[in-house]
C-alpha cells in the first residue's frame, strides 16, 4: 500500500516522466525498417544460411527482375516494341543492373548473331527479317519454352542483377534487395503497353518490395480497426472516462515504448508478425485495467473517497495481475525455443510489452483514476449489476448440481478434440497461408500457371574433387539423367544446368547442321568448352565454377507446399546417389529453406508446448502453493489448446509459422482468468468456510471480471480476420475458439475440480 501511495502522492513527476517516455520514444517508430527476406528467419549459424553462402560464393547471388509479357503473339511489331521498351527502361534505371535477356536483346552466340533491330522505341526490321527472325528463334532449343512460349504468346523480359554491395558499402534507407524491387515495379507499372498486351512483374526483389508494402498496408488496417475496437470496448465495459483514458495511455505508452527502442536501436522487423505482440498489449492491457476497474468503483462506492479507493483496488489485484503477466510471459517466451527468428521476435517482443504494461498499470493508470473531486461516484449500472450477480449465482448452482453430466460432457468433448487434432498436418503452401487477396499473391500466381514460369526454384549444387571433372563426356551424361529423375517428381515442371548450353553450342559448332545434343566424343566436348569460353564464358560460368569442379542444377517448381517438397528432399539425395554415388553436394534457395521450416515447426512447437507446460505448471503450483491446486488449475488450461488444434485439422488449416504460435498464446492467456478465478475461490471458500458457498460467492464477485476479460480478448483477435492474409484470418479464428474454451472450462470444470478434490483446509472440515 505504502508504494503505490507514494506514486499517488507524486502524480506530476510520474506524468512527466510518462510524457519524457513517449517523446523520447516516438522518433525511434519513424526509424523502424522492415524486411521479408527469409534468410531472416534462421539463427546466424544456421547450416541453411551457410549453404547459401558458399552457393554464393560460388555462382553470385543471380537474383533479377523480370516480366512476362502476355499477347496474341510475341513475335508481332507491338509485342516486339513493348519489350524492348521494358527491356530499355529497366536496364537504365533499376540499380545493379547487368545482363538484359529478352526477345529484344537476345544473346548474339547463341542467336547465330542475328537479332531484331530498333531505332529507339520503333522497329525497323523489315516484315521479311521479323518473320524469318519468329522462325529461326523458334528452332533454338534454349529460347522455345524458355525464353518465349511455344505457342508465341507469352515472353520473358529478364533483367540479371550484378552482386549487391555489402552492408557496410550501402547507406540505402532500404537494403539493396529491396531498392532494386521497388525501382523496378514503379518502371513496370508506369509502363504504357498497347491494347492486347498484358505485363506482370516478378523476381524475389520485386516480390520483396511489393510484399512489404502490402503487408504494411494489411498491418495498419488490423491495427486501426483494433484501436477502434478497443475504444468500443473499453467504453462499454469501464463507463468511466478516467479508466478509459487511463487505459489508452497504458497501450500507447507500452506499444510507443517498446517498438520506438526497436527503432532506435536499427532493428529489422517482420511487419507479418507485428500485429501479435501489438493486439496481444491491446487486449491484455484492457483486461488488467478492467480487473482494477471493477474494485475501485467497489471501494469508491463504499468511501466515495478516490485515492483511497485506488489504493485499496491496487492491493486486491497487483499479485494476481503479476502473476498473470508471469505466467503469460513464461508461455510466449517459449517461442525462443523454435528455430525461427521471428517466432522468436514475438515471444520476447510480448513478454516485454507485458511487462511495460503492468509497470503502467501499477503507476500511470492509478494517477489517471485517482484524478477528481472526492464524492464523485462513478457510474455503476446496479439494475445491471442486480441481474447479473444473481445469474452467474443460478450458474454456479446449475454447475456444482450437474456434476456428472459436465464431466462426462467434458470428456466426450476433450476426446473428439485429440481426434480432431490427430488430423493436423505441418504444411507451408504459399496460397493457403496467404490466399490470393493480395495483389502481388494474384501475380505470382499468373506468373507460376503461365507456360514458362515459375516462382519457386531450389538450387542443387554438387561437387567434384578432380579438377575439370564437369567437363568429361561421363559427368554431362550423368547430369542428364539426373534431371531426368528429378523431372519426375511433384511439383516440379522443369530443370535447367549446363547441358542445354552445352547443347546449343555444340549446334553452332557445327553451324547449325547438327540437332542441340551432347557431342558424343570427349575431343569435340573439349573443343566445344573451348570455343565457348572465347565466345561466351558467361554463359558456362553461371552453371559452373572456373575449374569445372562444382556444378549447378536449377530445380523449377510449379507451386510451394513444404510437405510435399520435404519429401521431395529425401526422392533428391536418393536420386543423387544413384548417379553420382557418395559425392559432396548441397541445396539452397529460398524454396528450400521455406520447406525446412516444416522440421523447425513441428520440433518448435512440441519443444514451445511442452517447456510451456512444465514452466506453467511449476508458476502454478509456486503461486497457489499448493501441488495439487497446481495440477488441478491446468486441466482447464491445457483443454483450450486442444481444441484449437481441432479446429485446425478438422477445417484443414495447416500448421505454420503464424498458427504456431496459437497453443502457447493461448496457454498463455488461459491462465490468466483461472489464476483470478482460483485466487478468489480460495478466498471465498476460507471466508464462507463452506465450499459451495463460497464457489457460489466467487462466481458473483469475479465472474462478472472474467467474462468481460473473456469478450475482450476474443473481438480483440477477432481483429486479425480484417486482415487479407489468410493466415492472420486462422490466428484470429483460432484464438477466438481457443479463448472461448479456455473460458467455458473455467466456469464449467475448474469449480467442479476445486468441489472434487478439495485443495483448501477449512476450519470446520467435518461439517464441509
Amino acid at each position: 500500500m505504502k508504494r503505490f501511495a507514494l506514486i499517488l502522492n507524486r502524480a506530476v513527476p510520474v506524468l512527466i516522466l510518462f510524457t519524457a517516455l513517449i517523446l523520447f520514444s516516438v522518433p525511434g517508430l519513424m526509424k523502424i525498417r522492415f524486411s521479408t527476406d527469409i534468410s531472416d528467419y534462421f539463427m546466424d549459424d544456421d547450416p541453411v544460411l551457410r549453404s547459401q553462402d558458399r552457393f554464393e560464393r560460388l555462382f553470385g547471388t543471380h537474383e533479377f527482375v523480370a516480366v512476362l509479357l502476355e499477347s496474341e503473339d510475341v513475335f508481332s511489331r507491338d509485342s516486339l516494341e513493348t519489350i524492348n521498351r521494358i527491356g530499355v527502361a529497366l536496364k537504365e534505371g533499376v540499380p545493379f543492373a547487368g545482363d538484359l535477356v529478352s526477345l529484344a536483346a537476345v544473346n548474339p552466340v547463341i542467336a547465330g548473331g542475328e537479332s531484331f533491330r530498333f531505332d529507339g522505341d520503333t522497329l525497323v526490321s523489315s516484315e521479311e527479317e521479323r518473320l524469318r527472325l519468329k522462325e529461326s528463334f523458334g528452332k533454338i532449343g534454349s529460347m522455345a519454352g524458355s525464353l518465349f512460349s511455344k505457342d508465341g504468346r507469352e515472353a520473358w523480359i529478364v533483367l540479371n542483377l550484378n552482386e549487391y554491395p555489402d552492408a557496410e558499402e550501402w547507406s540505402g534507407e532500404q537494403t539493396p534487395q529491396f531498392t532494386a524491387g521497388e525501382v523496378a515495379y514503379r518502371i513496370i507499372e508506369e509502363i504504357d503497353v498497347p491494347a492486347g498486351i498484358s505485363i506482370t512483374g516478378t523476381g524475389l526483389p520485386v516480390y520483396a518490395h511489393r510484399k512489404e508494402v502490402e503487408m504494411l498496408g494489411d498491418f495498419m488496417m488490423i491495427l486501426v480497426v483494433g484501436v477502434f475496437v478497443s475504444a468500443i470496448l473499453t467504453t462499454l465495459i469501464l463507463q468511466n472516462l478516467n479508466a478509459i483514458f487511463g487505459t489508452f495511455l497504458v497501450i500507447a505508452g507500452a506499444v510507443v515504448s517498446v517498438f520506438g527502442m526497436y527503432g532506435r536501436l536499427g532493428m529489422e522487423l517482420d511487419n507479418a508478425f507485428m500485429a501479435v505482440p501489438i493486439l496481444l498489449t491491446m487486449g491484455l492491457t484492457i483486461g488488467y485495467t478492467v480487473h482494477i476497474t471493477h474494485f475501485f468503483s467497489h471501494y469508491l462506492g463504499e468511501s466515495g473517497n478516490r485515492q483511497a479507493a485506488v489504493l485499496r483496488a491496487l492491493d486486491k489485484t497487483w499479485r494476481p495481475i503479476l502473476f498473470t503477466v508471469i505466467t503469460t510471459s513464461a508461455a510466449v517466451l517459449t517461442f525462443v525455443f523454435v528455430e525461427i527468428e521471428p517466432i522468436r521476435w514475438v515471444g520476447y517482443t510480448s513478454a516485454i510489452c507485458l511487462f511495460v504494461v503492468y509497470i503502467l498499470s501499477m503507476t500511470i493508470f492509478p494517477v489517471i483514476l485517482s484524478l477528481g473531486k472526492n464524492g464523485d461516484r462513478i457510474m455503476v449500472r446496479e439494475k445491471k449489476k442486480k441481474d447479473f450477480e444473481p445469474l452467474l449465482g443460478r450458474l454456479s448452482d446449475l454447475v456444482l448440481g450437474h456434476e456428472k453430466l459436465i464431466l462426462l460432457s467434458f470428456v466426450l468433448i476433450a476426446l473428439i478434440a485429440v481426434w480432431g487434432a490427430s488430423l493436423l498436418r505441418v504444411d507451408f503452401n504459399a496460397e493457403k497461408m496467404m490466399g490470393l487477396k493480395l495483389s502481388h499473391m494474384q501475380d505470382q500466381r499468373r506468373v507460376g500457371l503461365s507456360q514458362i514460369g515459375s516462382t519457386e526454384f531450389i538450387d542443387l549444387t554438387i561437387h567434384l574433387e578432380e579438377e575439370g571433372a564437369f567437363r568429361s563426356l561421363e559427368a554431362l551424361n550423368r547430369i542428364s539423367a539426373l534431371q531426368k529423375d528429378l523431372e519426375t517428381l511433384p511439383l516440379v515442371i522443369r530443370s535447367s544446368s549446363m547441358i542445354g548450353n552445352v547443347k546449343e553450342f555444340n549446334r553452332i559448332f557445327h553451324k547449325g547442321r547438327s540437332a542441340a545434343v551432347v557431342p558424343e566424343k570427349e575431343g569435340e566436348l573439349r573443343a566445344l568448352f573451348n570455343l565457348a569460353g572465347r565466345l561466351a564464358p558467361e554463359l558456362l560460368s553461371e552453371w559452373g565454377t572456373e575449374d569445372y569442379r562444382n556444378t549447378r542444377i536449377r530445380i523449377e517448381l510449379s507451386g510451394f507446399s513444404s510437405r510435399v517438397i520435404e519429401d521431395n528432399l529425401e526422392h533428391i539425395d536418393a536420386m543423387v546417389k544413384s548417379r553420382f554415388g557418395e559425392v559432396e553436394y548441397f541445396l539452397s534457395g529460398s524454396t528450400y529453406q521455406m520447406a525446412l521450416m516444416n522440421q523447425y515447426v513441428t520440433r518448435g512447437l512440441v519443444r514451445s508446448i511442452l517447456t510451456g507446460l512444465v514452466i506453467i505448471t511449476v508458476l502454478m503450483i509456486l503461486v497457489f502453493r499448493s501441488f495439487r491446486l497446481g495440477l488441478i488449475a491446468m486441466i482447464p488450461n491445457v483443454f483450450p489448446m486442444i481444441i484449437c488444434g481441432a479446429v485446425m485439422g478438422f477445417a484443414r488449416i495447416p500448421l505454420e509459422f503464424v498458427t504456431m504460435t496459437v497453443a502457447p498464446l493461448i496457454m498463455g492467456l488461459a491462465v490468466d482468468d483461472t489464476i483470478h478465478f482460483i485466487s478468489y475461490m480460495k478466498f471465498g471458500i476460507h471466508d464462507k468456510n463452506d465450499y459451495r458457498i463460497g464457489i457460489r460467492h466467487s462466481f458473483q464477485v469475479v465472474g462478472s471480471a472474467i467474462t468481460q476479460t473473456t469478450i475482450i480478448l476474443c473481438v480483440t483477435f477477432l481483429v486479425f480476420t480484417v486482415s487479407r492474409v489468410n493466415s492472420l484470418i486462422y490466428m484470429g479464428i483460432l484464438c477466438f475458439a481457443g479463448m472461448t474454451a479456455a473460458y467455458m472450462a473455467d466456469i464449467f470444470i475448474t469449480p467442479l475440480l476445486v468441489s472434487r478434490f478439495r485443495p483448501f483446509r477449512l476450519e470446520n472440515q467435518e461439517n464441509s
